[in-house]
């Protein structure tokens, strides 16, 4: 017959293992839940957190592209560091599917906002650049921050998308003199005709990007980055 009471002082240590507790018999009461602990495995499912994919260099090109993003994930960031055009144009960000990217699918509930200095500006997608595609910045410098975009609904693939990113004109991030400051910021929502797998940065007139240095860096040589961040 099963002991209902068992004196601890006759168990040895170390003598109890899983098979003799019950499931969920230690709770808070017994654990510190104020203590430290370490964890070695390997969290998983809806609660997971963020996946951090590599960082990438910025290279001289019309379009910057990142694919391998995992099929079925409905939070994307993209971090940018010192991305520059080097004409004034709506520099174009897009999401894209295995199949490619779609067209004239931003047109309706976009708006770009782009600043410089304290003059400021708004287009609603009257531009043909912002039909397939969001409009992240449009004056010449190197710009950095952080472009969100969060699925809204899993049936047809629609995504929101908002970013935000600034640059200071004669100096930049890491200067002294700045006379004047550039500033991107921009929603729009897109539907896509399958899972999100990749994104692109590019020009729409297919001017080459990304020809000046880094602020701070050095002339040709130290450039910007890239990196996202899913779940």
């Amino acid at each position: 017959m099963p002991k209902s009471q068992i004196i601890t002082t006759s168990i040895a240590n170390a003598a109890v293992d899983t098979t003799q507790l019950a499931a969920d018999a230690v709770d808070n009461t017994i654990l510190d839940l104020a203590d430290d602990y370490t964890f070695s495995g390997t969290i998983a499912g809806d609660n997971a957190g963020y996946t951090s994919g590599t960082t990438f260099d910025l290279t001289t090109a019309t379009s910057y592209e990142v694919t391998g993003i995992p099929a079925g994930i409905n939070h994307l960031i993209v971090a940018i560091s010192n991305y520059s055009n080097d004409n004034s144009e709506f520099i174009q960000f897009q999401l894209g599917t295995s199949g490619g990217y779609p067209d004239n699918d931003y047109s309706y509930g976009g708006v770009t906002r782009y600043t410089t200095g304290n003059s400021h500006y708004v287009n609603a997608g009257n531009t043909t650049a912002m039909n397939d595609a969001v409009g992240i910045f449009y004056y010449t410098h190197n710009y950095s921050g952080v472009i969100d975009c969060r699925k809204i609904n899993d049936a047809d693939h629609e995504w929101v998308i908002r970013s935000q990113l600034a640059s200071n004109y004669n100096g930049g991030f890491h200067g002294n003199t700045k006379t004047n400051s550039h500033f991107g910021e921009s929603c729009a929502s897109v539907r896509l005709a399958a899972a999100l797998t990749k994104i692109r940065i590019k020009s729409p007139g297919g001017n080459n990007q990304n020809n000046s240095a880094a602020e701070g860096g050095s002339s040709g040589t130290d450039k910007g980055h890239v990196r996202l961040y899913w779940m």
